[in-house]
């Protein structure tokens, strides 16, 4: 087991290093000892990887291996942030320092400090495969002062979810990067597949239902971006005009479609560009009378009638004009549910939210009556052993003057119900058949017997 001794040991020294990384800030390291840091952290992670190998090669069972290679994951995820960060330290010293670095470019030589350049993370996107090789050449693939090691160390840094299980194997060495590199870039440069996610993201947005300056900027920048990257990808969008504005258009709001009929005159044939200026115009207009979330105007319509009638229902009670909701006043409470209907009726009130201003067909109160589950007001329940309510919203006249009629009526009705009965023969206390008579209610929820009948059956109470 002195492999697994001498595994640890390098460990603690990669750790070592690892702590004075992290206290940087306090105790902040120099460009020597950074560069110093960097080939000892790299002696010791050639050393550890072959102890581990060796270890590895010792073990007789799959499990085995399994549980070395575990163990051996967290000790090189330590050797590649620290790395990564002694790396960007030595970038940061040397910008802070222009005359101490090595390698230094015709252009560095400018007072003018550059912003530093953040690599974006690539999670294996097609359509983001062109933009992050393009920025990764640029940045770190055709830096001649980095070793295959440290590029590849700055790839596994910014690769994400399944691009970076593709190289997740690799060990971090001079040699491997190119391996790692072609690995990534045959399973992303597909240009089909490219192609096919970019198509499916420009005719992928849906209908836009209400006008919005926020929902418009979106549906234009989602289609400028994409006709973009096609072009990048050398396909003829040039002569896909009349497809990008027929799909484009069907997107759009009603309000918004209005107004680009509007705007089109004689018979020619709109091109995307004339559409994408358009769109552009619309949103600024939008924003500037800020009406960035505006609703339709039917939608709008809705709205200010739903407002109407709770400021008027609010505004006085059509009783005793007090500033409260009908079914909160003490009269109307007071009242029975025949006068309340009466009521209802003499106001034109809704049957069943008890507002004026609408009828029942079109109250948006999805309320419905406790006691029967009806679409009335409780407070208009009558109930069955008394008289029975019929209601019925009349549609406006044809030629009437008025909109909203709603008529009620109260209808008198034969409360009597018949319910079946039958003879049987039921033995009394001697053993006797009597003839009995019996009611069924099947919708009873209790039995009931006649004075009579338990006498004559002698029953015990």
């Amino acid at each position: 087991m002195g492999d697994i001794s001498v595994r640890v040991s390098l460990f603690n020294k990669i750790k070592k290093i690892q702590d004075q990384v992290n206290d940087h800030v306090n105790t902040p390291l120099s460009l020597v000892q950074v560069s110093e840091l960097l080939g000892r952290i790299d002696k010791n992670m050639e050393a550890l990887e072959s102890v581990h190998y060796k270890i590895v090669a010792l073990c007789l069972a799959d499990a085995d291996i399994v549980v070395q290679d575990t163990t051996f994951e967290p000790m090189e995820e330590a050797y590649m942030t620290t790395r990564v960060k002694l790396l960007e330290i030595q970038s940061s010293l040397q910008q802070a320092n222009p005359s101490s670095s090595v390698t230094r470019s015709s252009s560095s030589a400018s007072k003018v400090k550059l912003p530093r350049i953040e690599l974006p993370k690539f999670a294996g996107r097609y359509e983001d495969w062109i933009s992050f090789k393009d920025l990764f050449f640029a940045t770190i693939h055709n830096d001649a002062a980095l070793t295959g090691a440290e590029k590849l160390q700055y790839l596994k840094s910014v690769l994400d979810d399944e691009p970076a299980t593709l190289i997740r194997a690799i060990q971090v060495s001079n040699s491997n990067y190119q391996e790692a590199w072609d690995l990534l870039n045959n399973r992303y440069d597909n240009q089909r597949e490219i192609v096919n996610s970019v198509l499916q993201r420009l005719f992928g947005p849906k209908p836009i239902q209400t006008e919005s300056a926020v929902e418009l900027q979106k549906l234009l920048d989602n289609a400028k971006e994409c006709v973009r990257t096609l072009k990048v990808l050398k396909r003829p969008v040039e002569h896909w005009d009349d497809v990008l504005v027929h799909f484009y258009v069907r997107k759009l709001d009603a309000n918004t479609r209005r107004e680009w009929a509007i705007r089109l005159t004689g018979s020619a044939l709109p091109s995307f560009t004339d559409l994408t200026i358009f769109l552009e115009n619309h949103i600024r207009g939008l924003q500037a009378s800020g009406s960035v979330n505006q609703k339709s105007s039917s939608g709008g319509k809705r709205q200010h009638q739903v407002a109407s009638h709770h400021v008027s229902a609010e505004h006085k009670c059509v009783i005793c004009t007090g500033s409260h909701l009908l079914y909160s006043c003490k009269e109307f409470i007071a009242k029975s549910p025949a006068e309340r209907s009466n009521i209802k009726k003499q106001h034109r009130l809704c049957y069943n939210c008890l507002h004026p201003g609408h009828h029942i067909k079109t109250c948006r109160s999805n309320s419905k009556c406790r006691k029967c589950q009806k679409r009335h007001h409780s407070m208009l329940h009558i109930e069955r052993d008394g008289v029975k309510e019929a209601n019925k919203e009349n549609a406006p006249p044809p030629g009437g003057s008025e909109s909203n009629i709603t008529s009620n009526h109260i209808l008198q009705v034969n409360t009597q119900v018949l319910l079946p009965t039958a003879v049987v023969l039921v033995q009394d206390n001697m053993g006797i058949q009597q003839r009995c008579r019996v009611l069924l209610d099947t919708g009873s929820q209790g039995s009931f017997i006649s004075e009579d009948c338990v006498h004559r059956l002698g029953l015990r109470r």
